[in-house]
């Protein structure tokens, strides 16, 4: 069954329900694109994104539904699940928009070469910077069948375009990491509130960690270890996390960290956790960030266990009412909980919380606890407890095996170094099941949707897969772990590629094209991942077989490093954790 109608992916079976006759990509897709001599549209939808579930609505507009099935292909891909695609629309996006988003529009001709991409689009163009996409395949189809030598052209030079933006530079590295790292960061960070950049603000916990491990290794920086207790404290303190009953929401929409877009998720949940992990090493437990780590852990297995100690991927936006419902307040009602006027806590009659896809008031507050500094456990308790009486948003079907595996190497990691013995068990047993439900064959399934497989893994399921093992390995000194941990990556090193870089999806002859990535969104980039597994097996084993592949990788992305190194945090905690321990091993 070619069509997505029966999806074990509860999000394209959603979408697939409508008229338009979404199909998957793979080879019988393109081969009817060929046939049929039509451009394909490929919408590529992101579970964690409410504009990808909002856009269904624009996918039942008759016009476009007759333009779809008629005159295009259409197709549908997750975002985690085909990360060759995702890669593809989000390079095409920023370079013919400058911006990229969810859901993600990538038009191709049969031969796969692009013809335009865009994020979100609205039924009709509300202004000229933002497209309709009525608009957007009425021009298409005309450019197809009016234009059709200058859109081959045109399609044939973004292609060009595409496979260098997909592409790993590969360069000599330049001298200095450590300093210009560190100087690149400084020019980036947002030193009034902290984090990086100005809005929306990402949490970016890779370029926290790198931050961190820069700070112990450069104590002299008085700048950059001030910035990381500023970016700590916005995080602990601000919007993004939840007082009430812990965790973190995805990411803030200001600049000041006090609006969260609602909605927790397993992968970025563990990604902050390691950070904060981090940030205990580097400022210690005077810095609050150890209690926030645990509690946040303990949020993350309790809130998202699915009964058998596997982890769900997060809370489900199908209805994002029903988040809003759970984490928003009506004034009168927080009024009755808090037995006094929550004025206190920035809450108003009208509403201080704007809807994220409409930017309108929605009657609705967020308890902002920044002005009620001497009352604030008592308050938050009470909301708490009103809280508890309301239903819990539903979870997502989806179960990743980049999420478990995560938070099993983080789990082990707190075991080793913050001597809790429990973390163990834990990691113990989420690596157990992950074995019994996740690996069947020589490639580990990418998702599970109950007990069906959800496509193959990617890379960077299996470098975190591999970060697993060789944590458990460190927290028990037992080698049957380092020896599982030596096999996946030699079979990381089959799938993706052994020498050089690694691309992010195993080949096939439908594959967009290779791609391959080493900048860091929320969570360390799989290459980032796996580079830090090289150096650790490395360190470990003293086998140099580990430090040739680390270098062969390195120098796969010299460019990148040489330019963007902080945009690249994962990779370049790799280099300079590489670089200490040959200069450790001289001396």
């Amino acid at each position: 069954m070619e069509k997505c109608n029966n999806s074990a992916n509860p999000l394209l079976r959603a979408m697939a329900q409508g008229p338009i006759e979404w199909r998957y990509w793979n080879a019988a897709t393109l081969e009817r694109a060929q046939k049929l001599d039509r451009p394909l549209c490929v919408c590529v939808v992101n579970a964690t994104s409410r504009w990808s579930y909002a856009m269904k609505d624009n996918f039942d507009d008759k016009e476009i539904v007759a333009l779809l099935n008629n005159d295009y292909i259409p197709v549908l891909c997750d975002a985690s699940a085909s990360p060759h695609v995702t890669q593809a629309a989000r390079a095409m996006a920023q370079i013919m928009l400058g911006h990229a988003g969810w859901p993600l529009f990538l038009f191709l001709t049969p031969l796969r070469e692009p013809i335009f991409a865009s994020a979100y689009m609205p039924r009709q163009s509300a202004s000229t910077k933002t497209p309709g996409l009525l608009e957007v395949l009425r021009r298409i189809k005309w450019l197809w069948l009016m234009k059709r030598p200058q859109i081959n052209e045109a399609a044939a030079s973004y292609a060009v375009q595409m496979r260098e933006a997909l592409s790993p530079c590969s360069a000599p590295m330049e001298k200095d990491l450590l300093h210009r790292t560190a100087a690149q960061l400084k020019s980036e960070a947002d030193a009034d509130y902290g984090g990086w950049g100005e809005l929306p603000k990402f949490p970016q916990a890779p370029k926290m960690a790198l931050s961190a491990w820069l700070c112990r290794h450069m104590p002299e920086d008085e700048k950059m270890r001030g910035h990381l207790r500023r970016t700590l404290s916005a995080l602990c303190l601000g919007g993004l996390h939840d007082p009430l009953e812990g965790g973190f929401h995805d990411y803030c929409r200001d600049r000041e960290w006090s609006w969260p877009y609602l909605g927790k998720h397993a992968g970025q949940n563990a990604a902050l956790c390691l950070a904060l992990m981090e940030c205990v090493q580097t400022l210690g437990e005077e810095s609050g960030a150890g209690s926030v780590f645990a509690e946040s852990m303990n949020f993350i297995l309790g809130r998202f266990d699915r009964g058998d100690g596997l982890l769900c991927a997060g809370e489900s936006l199908s209805d994002a009412r029903l988040l809003d419902r759970y984490y928003l307040w009506d004034k009168a009602e927080a009024d009755a909980a808090l037995e006094q006027d929550s004025s206190c806590l920035g809450m108003t009659k009208e509403g201080n919380y704007l809807d994220p896809l409409t930017g309108c008031q929605t009657g609705l507050n967020l308890p902002f606890f920044g002005g009620a500094a001497k009352n604030i456990v008592s308050l938050a308790t009470s909301l708490a407890e009103a809280r508890e009486e309301r239903l819990l948003p539903p979870l997502e079907e989806r179960v990743r095996l980049l999420d478990n595996a995560m938070i099993a190497a983080l789990s082990a990691r707190a075991a080793r170094k913050m001597g809790e013995p429990e973390w163990l068990a834990v990691a113990l047993r989420i690596i157990g099941r992950i074995e019994n439900c996740f690996i069947l064959d020589g490639t580990p399934a990418n998702a599970l949707y109950g007990d069906t497989r959800g496509g193959d893994a990617t890379l960077e399921d299996m470098s975190s897969l591999v970060w697993a093992y060789l944590e458990l390995f460190r927290a028990t000194d037992d080698s049957k772990w380092l020896d599982t941990a030596r096999k996946w990556t030699e079979r990381c090193g089959e799938l993706f590629g052994a020498e050089g870089a690694l691309s992010l999806a195993a080949s096939s002859d439908h594959e967009l094209m290779p791609a391959w990535d080493a900048g860091d969104d929320y969570m360390f980039s799989g290459t980032g991942i796996m580079l830090n597994n090289l150096v650790t097996l490395l360190k470990l084993t003293g086998d140099n077989v580990w430090k040739k592949r680390a270098e062969n990788l390195i120098s796969a992305f010299g460019g990148a490093l040489n330019e963007y190194p902080a945009s690249c945090a994962g990779l370049t905690l790799g280099v300079l954790r590489l670089e200490s321990y040959i200069s450790n091993s001289k001396d």
